[in-house]
Order: C-alpha cells, then sequence, then structure tokens
C-alpha cells in the first residue's frame, strides 16, 4: 500500500517543470551529514541561488546561542530556510528538484520503511513520515510554478524551535 501511495507522488513530481537547480545538494543527507556551513553555503547557492543570513530577522525568542539561519526565495517566492547550529547544517525547509526528493523518499516507501502519512489537499500533496521527521510537498500541482519541498527535521519548523534543536545536536 505503501508503494501505491508514494508512486503517484514520485510521478506528479517527475512530470513537474524543470528545476534551474543543481541535484547534487541533498540538504537531507547534509543535515544527516551536519556540513560545515563552509561546505554547504556553495552547494547551497549553487543549487538555489545566494543565500541571505536571516537570522536577525527572527524574534528573540526563537535565536539562541550558535543559532544561524539562512534563507533563499526563488523566482517564484517560495523559501527555503536552513538552520545552521554552531556552523553546522542542523535542519532544513527548501524547495528541492524531483531527483533530490525521490532520491530521499524511494528508500522510505519501502515495506520496511516508516509509516508514511499522506495528506492530499487542493493545493497539493504532502507526505510525511514521523521517524524519520521528514516532510515531502507537492505544492502547485499541473501549474508552472509547481514545486517540492523537503524539511528535515519538520518539527523544527512547525514549532520554531531553532534553538532547542542547536540544543538537541550540541556535542556532549
Amino acid at each position: 500500500m505503501r508503494l501505491v501511495l508514494t508512486m503517484p507522488f514520485l510521478a506528479l513530481s517527475m512530470a513537474g517543470p524543470c528545476f534551474a537547480q543543481s541535484d547534487d545538494f541533498n540538504p537531507y543527507q547534509a543535515v544527516l551529514d551536519a556540513m560545515p556551513l563552509s561546505q554547504a553555503q556553495p552547494l547551497i547557492e549553487a543549487a538555489l541561488g545566494p543565500v541571505e543570513d536571516t537570522t536577525g530577522r527572527l524574534h528573540k525568542d526563537f535565536v539562541g546561542p550558535g543559532v544561524k539561519i539562512l534563507s533563499v526565495r526563488d523566482a517564484s517566492d517560495n523559501l527555503s530556510i536552513f538552520l545552521f547550529c554552531d556552523d553546522r547544517l542542523a535542519a532544513v525547509s527548501a524547495v528541492v528538484t524531483t531527483t533530490v526528493a525521490a532520491g530521499v523518499l524511494a528508500p522510505l516507501s519501502l515495506p520496511s520503511g516508516p509509516a508514511l502519512v499522506v495528506n492530499p489537499s487542493e493545493q497539493g500533496v504532502m507526505i510525511s513520515a514521523e521517524e524519520p521527521d521528514v516532510n515531502f510537498a507537492y505544492w502547485g500541482v499541473g501549474t508552472e510554478t509547481s514545486y517540492v519541498s523537503l524539511s528535515y527535521p519538520w518539527t523544527v519548523f512547525v514549532n520554531m524551535d531553532f534553538e532547542g534543536r542547536c540544543q538537541d545536536v550540541a556535542p556532549d
């Protein structure tokens, strides 16, 4: 059943418009690797365009020691956010290519993978897993402005818990 639910998402996302993005940067894997800022920033810029440090725009309750937020807006005004904790990539909510999304989602859709939740709506479809805490969204289905996004760990962005995430990934 899992494969039946995820295959339409993958097929639809593959049919979407081509992104002027690089498939060389997989933000999910970069978070798993705790990629250093000095290595991640050039890859983010190659994939999405110029980044902006938007840490100072956040309310003081969301920012703590070591928290840095880099943001990128694409031509369609879609926002990608990268959370760095002590200069290591700790969380991401970003527009990705269908190749990157499929590469991350495919192993999760195996029968031995986590329970996936599919939430269709008029605007698109969201697929999420509790473990790992990842979310995929395909918005604007069938339009020229359609896009795929990936968020990991998703609850960091839902709860705006940037400081908590940095505490969770801090070295002991």
